[in-house]
């Protein structure tokens, strides 16, 4: 027991790594997501950055959104003192419920992507649903060592979605491939492209990646 004490104890310390910001940010006009904007009216958006607990975490920024709930199914995940989820005992699990206030996408062809960073163990990508659907498209974004004394990666990964129509509600789930995975950051786009949906490339978006890299400054972030 007192081992286990320890050990959180030394987690939660003061652990902090430059951060590559590779996160996309839909925008009509310069990278291709379709023809649609963050915030424009066919739109749908919410992010989290900041976790305060494990269930029902509303989400720190939004556009267009009446619900949007993340939790940690598994019982298993805390709160760190840099604000992940982690467990060190459990892989992680997580549901996000997302519905819009009547501005977001009405019907037609319909894109949902979903960024997500994690530290230390990887996301297991084949667990990553929307409903039933696995993604059409999966992308690394960014890739790299977490360092300090726990090991494992900084790993940024991009999931697309091509509906032929909106939802009502928007019902994602994943989870870790293994225990000690920490959730840092997540968002989720969902916006009206409409004609026909056009997959996007994976080299698009390494390369979109590629510039948001070197115009963006890296920044400090939460243990984990």
């Amino acid at each position: 027991m007192l081992k286990q004490i320890t050990f959180v104890i030394s987690l939660c310390g003061i652990l902090s790594f430059p951060v590559q910001a590779a996160f996309g940010t839909p925008n009509a006009n310069s990278n291709g997501w379709g023809g649609w904007t963050r915030g424009d009216s066919s739109t749908l958006y919410a992010e989290w950055d900041v976790f305060r607990d494990t269930e029902n975490v509303s989400p720190d920024f939004s556009e267009n959104i009446n619900t949007a709930l993340l939790t940690e199914t598994t019982g298993g995940g805390f709160v760190t003192s840099g604000n992940n989820i982690y467990s060190f005992s459990v892989p992680i699990a997580f549901s996000v419920n997302i519905s819009g206030d009547g501005d977001g996408p009405q019907s037609g062809s319909t894109q949902v992507a979903m960024q997500i960073r994690t530290l230390g163990e990887a996301l297991d990508n084949t667990s990553v649903r929307l409903g039933a659907l696995i993604p059409d498209e999966t992308a690394l974004l960014f890739s790299g060592p977490f360092g300090g004394s726990f090991g494992g990666d900084v790993i940024e990964t991009l999931f697309i979605w091509n509906l032929t129509d909106s939802l009502a509600s928007y019902n994602f789930t994943f989870m870790a491939a293994l225990e000690s995975m920490s959730l840092d950051r997540i968002t989720f786009d969902i916006g009206s492209i409409g004609g026909t949906s056009v997959p996007i490339p994976a080299a698009i978006w390494m390369f979109i990646s590629g510039l948001l890299g070197f115009s963006v400054l890296s920044r400090t972030k939460k243990q984990v």
